[in-house]
């Protein structure tokens, strides 16, 4: 496997003849993921040289989300969601139990 990986890693040294080596499918996956994740790494730096810099801010939001949240959450907290204004309620496990 790996000669095959690195088989053009062996140039022969030969002075007057100059040839650029080809590059094998692997190599050129291995550049192509290597660029998109550098790519990708200097925009996270940055949103987070960002963030760090406007800590208050971040913490702000962060504080406001979690708020916003919480009070869409406890409107459907208690409530049974087994029951609309539809039809009839479903028996409960006991009344089951108790109607056999």
């Amino acid at each position: 496997m790996v000669n095959f990986l690195l088989k053009n890693e062996h140039h022969q040294e030969d002075s007057n003849e100059f040839k650029a080596p080809r590059r094998n499918w692997f190599l050129r996956i291995h550049e192509a993921f290597n660029r998109g994740f550098e790519k990708l790494r200097n925009i996270y730096a940055a949103r987070l040289d960002w963030a760090l810099n406007h800590a208050r801010l971040v913490i702000g939001v962060m504080v406001t989300v979690v708020m916003l949240s919480l009070v869409l959450v406890t409107q459907f907290l208690g409530e049974d969601p087994r029951q609309d204004d539809s039809g009839p309620a479903l028996p409960s496990a006991a009344a089951r139990i108790a109607l056999d």
